[in-house]
């Protein structure tokens, strides 16, 4: 994807994401008068009114995320600071997306999606990348279970609208409709213009996005740990350290997400601990964590040669339609990056209703926390061959 295709799809984001907020004040406001006064002049007053409020709703505020919350900075690794914003690229990472079942309900156009009330903290960054839970296809199942997340192709355009630029497809659910569906899913993907990662055999060596983002050099790889979905559909994490190294060699930032743990576990078990501490030790500057459905803690780790990476056990739901409370508040993760690697970070809590999503109102803004004495790494020396592989997949838990 160019820059100017990504600039153009991310200011066409904020405009539906402020439409979509302001079509429901002003039709709040307006139902409240009667016929008489709705004229030109009221029309105007109340769309200024309703211009005023969406402010509220565009700015990023954060609510309590529950004991995973504390948890989150609960012993760190190394001291943590609350700081303003540093320089650098910002990246913003989200949970578990599930475009079908309650979705179907919305109407077919973005302003009334269930992403528009995130776009605006999703089009800002230089680069969105999610999980992708929903396999993009018509086809039927072929994996025996109850639980069909698939969504039509033409969804991929609500991702695209939003602003997300990158999904993983390394989840328990990409392969439910067999090999046809997931290259559906990823013709899908492709001509939304969105990248895709963690699929067997495609977007090069370990299914990674490579590209270049406020000047570094970043790569996105997923893997999936539950090894609960179709086998042979998507990248495994037990084969994910090499292609971690091998990246570590080129990349100033490697990141991965990956699918793992319980579902509804507030805190990471003992194998995500171990997989995030084997992937950080391989060279990872950042873990995202899917799968769980709820919030799990964020930590710095001592990945050695010093080294510290950043996890992130689990960031909930951004889209999915879950009864379970825990699951109805997930929340998106906002990186600054350097060539040491993450530099900082913050949670935005989203609350989650009805497969819809909204940053969580009426608190205060979110504090950037990084890591006093993260060390940071220098340029790597001498040229380092490198493209900007925009990544295109093409050919109620």
């Amino acid at each position: 994807m160019g820059i100017a295709d990504r600039t153009a799809r991310r200011s066409a984001a904020k405009t539906v994401a402020c439409h979509h907020h302001v079509g429901h004040i002003a039709s709040a406001v307006r139902l409240t008068q009667p016929a008489s006064h709705r004229d030109a002049g009221w029309r105007a007053f109340a769309v200024s009114i309703a211009f005023a409020l969406s402010a509220l709703f565009v700015v990023p505020r954060p609510a309590r995320l529950g004991p995973s919350a504390e948890l989150a900075h609960a012993a760190p690794a190394a001291p943590t600071h609350l700081v303003a914003p540093p320089p650098g690229p910002r990246i913003v990472w989200g949970g578990d997306v599930m475009l079908g079942r309650d979705a179907d309900r919305s109407t077919s156009t973005f302003v009334h999606s269930p992403l528009a009330g995130v776009a605006p903290l999703l089009a800002a960054a230089d680069l969105a990348v999610v999980n992708l839970e929903s396999p993009l296809t018509a086809r039927p199942r072929v994996v025996a279970g109850p639980f069909d997340l698939s969504a039509p192709p033409a969804r991929a355009g609500w991702l695209a609208a939003a602003g997300i630029d990158v999904v993983s497809l390394a989840n328990n659910h990409a392969g439910d409709h067999g090999p046809a569906g997931l290259a559906d899913t990823g013709r899908a993907l492709a001509r939304a213009r969105v990248a895709a990662v963690g699929r067997v055999g495609r977007v090069g060596p370990g299914g990674a996005w490579r590209g270049t983002v406020g000047g570094l050099r970043l790569v996105v790889l997923g893997c999936d740990a539950t090894r609960l979905g179709a086998s042979g559909a998507v990248i495994d994490c037990a084969a994910l350290d090499g292609a971690v190294r091998a990246e570590r060699a080129r990349a100033d930032v490697v990141a991965v997400v990956v699918h793992w743990g319980a579902e509804y576990a507030v805190a990471p078990d003992d194998d995500q601990r171990a997989l995030g501490e084997r992937l950080a030790g391989a060279g990872a500057d950042l873990v995202v964590g899917s799968h769980a459905h709820v919030v799990q803690p964020t930590r710095w780790r001592d990945a050695g040669r010093g080294r510290t990476s950043l996890v992130a056990y689990g960031l909930g739901n951004l889209v999915f339609d879950s009864p379970v409370p825990s699951a109805m508040r997930g929340a998106l993760l906002e990186t600054r990056l350097d060539v040491g690697g993450v530099a900082a970070y913050r949670l935005h809590p989203v609350d989650v209703r009805a497969g819809r999503s909204v940053l969580a109102p009426n608190e205060a803004r979110p504090a950037w926390r990084t890591l006093g004495d993260r060390p940071a790494r220098g340029p790597r020396p001498g040229p380092t061959p490198w493209r900007l592989d925009a990544g295109a997949a093409v050919g109620k838990e």
